[in-house]
């Protein structure tokens, strides 16, 4: 019974001609060469459109390197009056901004736009008690320019503990004792995120030592809105800036 079956799967088995050999070769070499000019082709175009550079907020981004560092660089338009384009910020983020958006944002029953107090002081205040990394100072001196400098705030620094004010001389600013500001909280805690506690008011927590990433994403949330007025049709003003 064994012997028959083996019979008849070596009759249905049939013999391949040395042209059929030759012509199997012959495809698999031309899918093979396919493959590795798609691959030539495709991963330069991948890496440039889609890893080194790519269009978030209306903004181009450009992945660089300086040193060891990577960093994710944009110019932001500045427009005058009647919306022409006569400058640009040009801005360097130390994270992706694509993966910024995976930290929460929390703002109950308002807009998730990020809001200042017309002509008043915005305070940074910072948690005594907050964890020490070494990418604090990294994260907050650039955070800070960018209020002042972009966003065109009145910028001075703040701690939320009364003790440590009095010991230190630095202003003693929280949410509710400077309802008439804009006071940006800074604090370590279990989870990286922002919240938005008033209209003026929000809370920057960072974990694990991400300071970095959760002031860029507050930073992201100030451009967002900024460039919600900002049509994309007429790209010649990056020329102008090159």
């Amino acid at each position: 019974m064994v012997e028959e079956k083996k019979r008849e799967n070596g009759k249905k088995k049939k013999k391949l001609s040395k042209k059929e050999i030759q012509n199997r070769q012959i495809m698999w070499a031309v899918i093979l060469m396919a493959s590795i000019i798609l691959i030539v082709v495709l991963v330069p175009f991948i890496v440039k459109n889609y890893v080194n550079e790519f269009v978030y907020l209306k903004l181009d981004f450009q992945k660089t390197k300086l040193g060891e560092i990577f960093f994710y660089s944009t110019k932001v338009p500045i427009a005058d009056s009647r919306g022409k384009v006569i400058d640009v910020y040009t801005m360097n983020f130390r994270n992706n901004p694509r993966k910024l958006d995976k930290i929460e944002f929390s703002h109950p029953n308002d807009v998730g736009y990020v809001y200042f107090k017309k002509d008043e002081t915005v305070y940074i205040s910072l948690d005594p008690e907050m964890e020490v990394c070494e990418d604090n100072a990294i994260a907050l001196i650039p955070f800070a320019g960018f209020l002042r400098d972009f966003a065109k705030q009145n910028v001075s620094s703040a701690v939320s503990d009364e003790d440590y004010s009095n010991s230190t001389g630095i202003p003693y600013v929280t949410c509710e004792n400077s309802a008439n500001n804009t006071v940006i909280y800074v604090n370590s805690g279990a989870k990286t995120e922002i919240k938005k506690t008033a209209k003026n008011c929000y809370e920057l927590t960072y974990a694990n030592c991400e300071i970095t990433k959760v002031t860029e994403k507050f930073t992201l949330l100030v451009l967002e809105k900024y460039m919600s007025y900002f049509i994309r049709e007429d790209e010649s003003w990056l020329d102008m800036f090159k």
